[in-house]
């Protein structure tokens, strides 16, 4: 199945239910809008999906000989996020999926995002819930130093009570707390 960019182009509907462009005038579109930002190719293939399921271009040049053929790998939405402005993309500048489903590579679907914009979109968050000290029963947040082998303490102070404690055997080894995080994006 070959996936037709949408490229702004009219493509309205005749009284027969037909496209006034035939499909195959909208793909040599694509293509040649492609071919003339990636000018050292001459050949662009199907879509192909990756075992990602992420849809990807193969631009080759049949021209050269075969020991400096250098094929091109491109992501589709990139390509078709290039077209669509007319130039080639910059150092920091990649292509997001607005609704963060992959597989949806309408333009309306595509934003261009610096890199490090799209990986603060896609990170997953954590909210710790909150415990009781393992000392002195003090009910606190708990960030990632505050979490021991020996328990969850709200401070170095109850932490080292605890450990001199444990150590003179006046008291018995604290269950282990779990410390429950909520993830999300």
């Amino acid at each position: 199945m070959l996936l037709i960019p949408d490229l702004g182009l009219d493509m309205s509907i005749n009284t027969e239910n037909q496209f006034e462009y035939a499909p195959f005038d909208i793909i040599n579109y694509f293509h040649s809008e492609l071919l003339k930002l990636y000018n050292d190719y001459d050949t662009v293939s199907e879509p192909l999906k990756g075992k990602d399921r992420r849809l990807r271009l193969i631009l080759s040049n049949s021209k050269k000989k075969k020991k400096e053929i250098k094929n091109k790998l491109l992501s589709y939405p990139k390509a078709i996020k290039e077209v669509e402005i007319k130039r080639k993309l910059v150092g920091d500048e990649t292509v997001d999926h607005i609704d963060s489903n992959f597989e949806n590579d309408t333009i309306d679907n595509l934003q261009i995002l610096s890199r490090s914009e799209n990986a603060r979109k896609d990170a997953i968050k954590v909210i710790r819930k909150s415990v009781k000290c393992s000392f002195c029963g003090k009910e606190f947040i708990p960030t990632r130093g505050q979490t021991r082998k020996l328990g969850v303490f709200c401070s170095r102070v109850c932490s080292g009570k605890y450990g001199k404690l444990l150590q003179y055997n006046k008291i018995e080894p604290a269950k282990k707390v779990k410390i429950i995080k909520v993830y999300y994006k």
